[in-house]
């Protein structure tokens, strides 16, 4: 959470120097939590963990079965960020813009793809990468962080270096194409 250390720095000045002679920063005022609980909140829910089935349900292991380990991973994050690509709006850019956009686009679903599956491939299951993607989907659709300049950047880089920090200090069993792969949906965990 970008915001957090613009609210505490100011709630620390307010309680050094201006306790008492005026009010206390407001907590909304940094975060707008009151956008994260409309209506969308279910679709959000429903939206993550449909992708999250399909994805990583389904998706990672056909692709990591036949192209291995990393390719697989790296492919579905592809495909996940194409799938998206219908969803965002370019109206009013430029041709830079325009592939700006979709640049931010793939890099941001490549590196929430490897948290996610990472999540999915540990657990045997899409329900923690599902929540992930809620919270996640929350916070975008919140305007969390908004008036953090390159906040968009900033969320690519979060997730990369939690990918990263995850597959170097918390490494997965690797599979090599053609070798099967256990499905990570359990079927009797879902009913």
């Amino acid at each position: 959470m970008l915001s957090a250390p613009d609210y505490l720095v100011a709630r620390t000045n307010w309680a050094i120097y201006a306790f008492h002679q005026t009010f206390a920063p407001e907590f909304a005022s940094y975060f707008h939590l009151s956008r994260a609980w409309d209506a969308w909140l279910l679709l959000l829910t429903f939206g993550a963990f449909a992708e999250e089935f399909v994805f990583r349900g389904l998706l990672l292991r056909k692709l990591m079965s036949r192209y291995g380990f990393h390719r697989g991973i790296f492919l579905t994050g592809i495909v996940w960020a194409v799938n998206h690509f219908r969803s965002d709006f370019y109206s009013g850019f430029s041709v830079g813009g325009v592939f700006f956009s979709l640049a931010r686009r793939i890099l941001i679903c490549l590196a929430m793809n490897y948290v996610l599956a990472w999540m999915t491939l540990r657990w045997k299951s899409i329900i923690p990468g599902g929540i992930a993607h809620t919270v996640s989907n929350v916070v975008v659709v919140a305007g969390i962080n908004d008036q953090t300049p390159w906040s968009g950047e900033l969320r690519i880089l979060e997730w990369a270096v939690v990918a990263f920090l995850l597959f170097r200090y918390w490494p997965l069993a690797q599979t090599e194409p053609g070798e099967v792969i256990s499905p990570p949906v359990r079927l009797e965990s879902a009913i």
